[in-house]
């Protein structure tokens, strides 16, 4: 229930995910907004009058892919590899990445450091200037 899950003065919601776990999360000024219009519209659920079905999540996400232009089939777990591998390699840190994707285990968060780490090193390769001296030799 959107009521019983959101937190006004935090401005966060709890959310039931994969395996039952529930998550708090941190919302975006943006989405916050969006969720207390909801509210007051008195809706029982944030996507109408029943929970979200896992089936309908994923068509809605394949339809907004294609919609906006994204020729491989998009689907949740995508967005949410997306959302940690842009938020460490924008410097958030490993532990806060943690809380954010809701990891009991450090070790679970630590696969997205190498995606990270290879980011880095292509962007030396490009921006560096001793890579210049690299490619000429």
């Amino acid at each position: 229930l959107l009521s019983q899950n959101i937190s006004f003065e935090t401005k966060t919601i709890r959310i039931l995910g994969k395996g039952n776990k529930e998550r708090l999360v941190a919302l975006s000024p943006m989405v916050f907004r969006a969720l207390k219009m909801l509210y007051n519209s008195r809706s029982k659920w944030i996507w109408g009058d029943q929970p979200l079905h896992t089936r309908k999540a994923y068509d809605r996400i394949r339809f907004w892919g294609l919609k906006v232009g994204i020729s491989t089939p998009l689907h949740p777990h995508a967005l949410r590899h997306s959302y940690a591998t842009h938020l460490l390699s924008s410097g958030a840190g490993l532990r806060s990445l943690q809380v954010l994707l809701g990891h009991t285990s450090l070790t679970a968060t630590q696969k997205y450091t190498h995606i990270a780490t290879n980011q880095i090193a292509d962007m030396l390769d490009q921006h560096h200037p001793l890579a210049s001296l690299k490619k000429n030799s």
